[in-house]
């Protein structure tokens, strides 16, 4: 549990710093509006947090008609945290292989 929520609050202070850092370079350039490209899982934070400072938000999102592919997305995860190599990954995202064979430790 404690590595889910180290993970989750280095997220959100992510979004933290993004919002900050934007705000500031839009203020800089004395720009009247900007696009900020964001992934899904952050988008309704960095909106919350960009709303709390007075900032208009719209949103385009995709339409997802189907499941995405969990395994290839948890499978990128232990990669970007160092349990696995990248050709495992790879090897996922081909279909070669059905689960992770090994985590390292």
């Amino acid at each position: 549990m404690p590595v889910f929520q180290r993970f989750y609050k280095t997220a959100q202070t992510r979004d933290e710093v993004l919002v900050k850092r934007a705000l500031a370079k839009i203020a800089e350039l004395r720009e009247p509006c900007a696009v900020l490209i964001t992934g899904g899982f952050h988008a309704p934070r960095i909106n919350q947090l960009l709303r709390e400072q007075g900032a208009g938000v719209i949103t385009i999102a995709p339409k997802v008609s189907h499941a995405p592919n969990e395994q290839l997305y948890h499978a990128v995860l232990k990669y970007k945290s160092g349990r696995i190599p990248l050709a495992e990954v790879e090897a996922i995202a081909n279909g070669s292989i059905r689960g992770v064979a090994h985590e390292a430790h």
